[in-house]
């Protein structure tokens, strides 16, 4: 493998992590716009790498794990986006000056619980893409 993959997939490391970083700052505290937390696994950073340049990694076996351990880690997101940013019955005014409901105390709860999770997921994903790193350096070897 080239250098340039080489660093793209350690660029495309450091893009989960700031994805998590996000993610987490959200769930905890709510300071950050939705918009900078993507929920789909294609429209985050990370997943734009992996579902195009990365795919010239394909042939290495922990590439297709890596797919699925992201895949979990954005179904978990979603799962605590949903708690957190459910729609209220609001009427139309709301809806228009994008007046927020606060979330209540159980729902936070509720979703700090999950975010266990989804640390855990990032961890495997994180160590999965150390793998892949090793692995790339195998087959230049």
């Amino acid at each position: 493998m080239s250098e340039e993959v080489y660093w793209q997939v350690i660029n495309a490391k450091k893009a989960h992590r700031k994805w998590i970083g996000y993610a987490q700052l959200l769930i905890e505290r709510g300071e950050v716009d939705e918009e900078m937390v993507p929920t789909n696994e294609t429209e985050c950073c990370f997943g734009q790498w992996y579902y195009s340049e990365g795919q010239q990694l394909i042939d290495i076996p922990v590439f297709k794990e890596i797919g699925l351990v992201h895949e979990q880690l954005h179904a978990k997101y979603n799962e605590i986006f949903a708690i957190l940013f459910r729609e209220e019955e609001s009427g139309l005014f709301a809806k228009l000056f994008g007046k927020k409901t606060k979330v209540s105390d159980e729902d936070l709860m509720k979703a700090k619980s999950k975010c266990h999770e989804l640390n855990t997921l990032s961890h495997q994903l994180t160590d999965k893409i150390n793998l892949l790193i090793k692995e790339m350096k195998l087959k230049e070897a």
